[in-house]
């Protein structure tokens, strides 16, 4: 009992059910399946990438043995030197042998384990090899050849982790048979420096390891990624055919699902028109009747925005070109939209040249011409200028329109013309529409091989120009009479024309006098659409008192003038939008406790959840029946 308890017991918390949120698919179990079916392919490029750098590692070897040799040839004894260069000759060759043997043999699936553990042990004999230097020689040369000898093996286990990295037992052997020997004789010195040095080698090794397995990582890391931007790659052709078989069905369904709205709008307007013209109804009738007609052709118009766009992405749309008096067409279609201007004050003008002929198809311009006029005669104020200009420049023709209203921002130009985008988004816009018109007449004007373009008007509005090229056989000078003869095609146009203009009905300010005699309370009713606004007012006054208001300022005025027992409130409404007026009434101590119910015609949970917390009481969600209306205000 939102009206009657709110004097005596002030406004009722309403409950609402919490929705419940779709679970968030496994996304994180699905990147973890996909990373182990690449483990095989990485550890396969792993060794691939180690056997590449081998050769590399091979000549390195090699010349560092002739180092070895060339320096401990005088200082160590020669039969040690060539029983060591022997073994590590002979503890080599496995290596040898798996490089070579890894390309040219057909790498067979959940093999590749079987090669790791060959480079393994390969390189783990030939780190032995190495190793056998700490045994053999290093006891048996003088200082600075034992400080060689560190280098020599320091500098072999760093070039061996570089090369070896990418197989981690393969590293991990080589290093630690190169280093262990020198670290155990160090160890077994029995002196300070050389424990000390050997402590030191082992510190060495253990870096070395962690570092090899850094460098491991980064290489696992670079290839998951490599491995999974082929992915990519490979799906976008999937892809991108998914998205046109998606994008097909939407325009099948957008299609169907227009032609079954078309029905059943036809079967309201029809018998709607009949009892218009049949002067049998009384004057609250015809008003009524008025508002069902005038809001079904609004509607249609949506649908056949809707119908024109799935035409346009299936192909379907095609064109029927014929001779067209441009100038005829423009000074018809400019006239569709007299009686508008004449409420609004706005002044209508045309300017042409002579005669301009063109090779199109004559509805298809027209539709053209129609959203370009309607959607100028939405944002020109009252009072304003709209001028529809045609003309010939070199060897096209222009049609143009032009207002004085606030225009298009910069940022805004290419987006106007994108599919359901509008240029005014806000709670506080004037005119609603489906953001099509734009797009439509973009895309028809494309079809005849011109294009369209938006920029500033000589008085600071908009101006969009069409650019057509000439159509042979056409020239500007030559009369030609547009191709609509068809009675069929005269009255799609004339059908058209009057759902464009349908839509821009004026939206004058609704009377704001109270209204009803009811003993329910004073409600005060936030409507920017007059019709709307009445339905509300001739619903809630029986039985209660009511006061409107045309937009969010305005109400806030007449709550703070009147101090209604409810606020009825849309959402959509020009200066200022039901969203920001809910938080301005609660803002105002002596409007606190009015409770306010707030239409809305977008399903927005955010939204509705924003404005409860911010001191609203209710939604009411169009289209709702009378009903329902009483029943949430009683």
């Amino acid at each position: 009992m939102l009206v009657a308890d709110h004097h005596s017991q002030g406004t009722d918390a309403l409950g609402r059910e919490e929705h419940a949120s779709v679970p968030p698919g496994h996304r994180h179990g699905e990147q973890e399946s996909r990373g182990r079916a690449l483990e095989p392919e990485i550890e396969t490029e792993l060794v691939k990438h180690l056997v590449g750098q081998a050769p590399t590692g091979f000549v390195t070897g090699t010349l560092t043995v002739a180092a070895v040799l060339l320096v401990l040839w005088n200082a160590a004894p020669r039969d040690l030197l060539l029983v060591w260069l022997i073994s590590l000759g002979l503890l080599s060759l496995p290596a040898f042998v798996v490089v070579w043997r890894f390309p040219r043999t057909p790498l067979v699936p959940g093999k590749i384990a079987s090669w790791r553990r060959a480079l393994a042990v390969a390189y783990g004999l030939a780190g032995v090899g190495w190793g056998a230097a700490a045994i053999l020689l290093y006891p048996r040369v003088t200082m600075p050849y034992q400080l060689f000898l560190l280098f020599i093996l320091g500098g072999s286990g760093v070039g061996g982790m570089a090369a070896l990295a990418p197989v981690r037992a393969a590293f991990v052997a080589y290093l630690t048979a190169t280093f262990f020997p020198m670290i155990g004789a160090l160890l077994a010195g029995g002196s300070l420096s050389s424990v000390a040095t050997g402590l030191l080698l082992l510190t060495f090794w253990a870096a070395t390891i962690v570092l090899a397995s850094e460098i491991r990582a980064l290489l696992v890391r670079s290839l998951k990624l490599r491995f999974e931007n082929l992915g990519l790659i490979d799906d976008l052709p999937r892809a991108k055919d998914d998205a046109e078989a998606a994008s097909r069905t939407k325009s099948v369904f957008l299609a169907n699902v227009s032609h079954e709205l078309r029905t059943p709008l036809a079967l309201i307007l029809g018998p709607t028109r009949r009892l218009l013209t049949s002067g049998e109804c009384e004057e609250d009738t015809r008003r009524d009747l008025g508002t069902i007609e005038r809001n079904a052709q609004v509607l249609l118009k949506h649908v056949s925005d809707l119908l024109d766009v799935a035409k346009l992405e299936t192909g379907g749309m095609e064109l029927d070109r014929s001779r067209v008096d441009l100038v005829e067409l423009v000074r018809r279609t400019v006239s569709l939209f007299e009686v508008v201007a004449r409420e609004r004050e706005v002044e209508l003008s045309v300017e042409t040249s002579e005669d301009v002929a063109l090779l199109a198809d004559p509805e298809k311009l027209e539709r053209v011409l129609l959203n370009l006029l309607s959607n100028a005669m939405k944002f020109v104020p009252d009072g304003g200028q709209v001028r529809a200009g045609l003309c010939v420049e070199g060897d096209d023709v222009v049609l143009s329109v032009e207002d004085n209203g606030p225009g298009v921002p910069l940022a805004l130009r290419e987006a106007i013309f994108e599919r359901f985008r509008r240029g005014d988004d806000s709670t506080t816009r004037r005119f609603g529409g489906t953001g099509l018109g734009l797009t439509i007449a973009k895309e028809l004007v494309e079809r005849h091989g011109g294009r369209i373009e938006v920029g500033d008007g000589a008085d600071g509005g908009a101006l969009f120009r069409v650019r057509l090229p000439l159509a042979p056989g056409a020239p500007s000078g030559v009369a030609a009479r547009v191709s609509t003869a068809d009675p069929a095609v005269r009255h799609a146009l004339d059908e058209v024309a009057r759902q464009t203009v349908a839509e821009l009905q004026p939206r004058s300010e609704p009377a704001v006098a109270v209204r009803g005699s009811g003993s329910g309370g004073l409600i005060l009713v936030l409507e920017d659409n007059p019709e709307m606004s009445r339905f509300l007012v001739d619903c809630l006054a029986p039985d209660y008192r009511v006061a409107t208001a045309f937009d969010g300022r305005q109400g806030l005025e007449r709550a703070l003038e009147l101090r209604p027992d409810l606020i009825l409130s849309d959402i959509m409404m020009p200066v200022m939008g039901g969203d920001a007026l809910v938080p301005e009434l609660r803002a105002h101590p002596e409007l606190g406790g009015i409770p306010i119910i707030v239409l809305t015609a977008k399903a927005d949970d955010e939204l509705r959840v924003r404005l409860l917390r911010e001191g609203a009481q209710d939604f009411l969600t169009k289209p709702f029946a009378s009903e329902e209306l009483r029943a949430r205000v009683a």
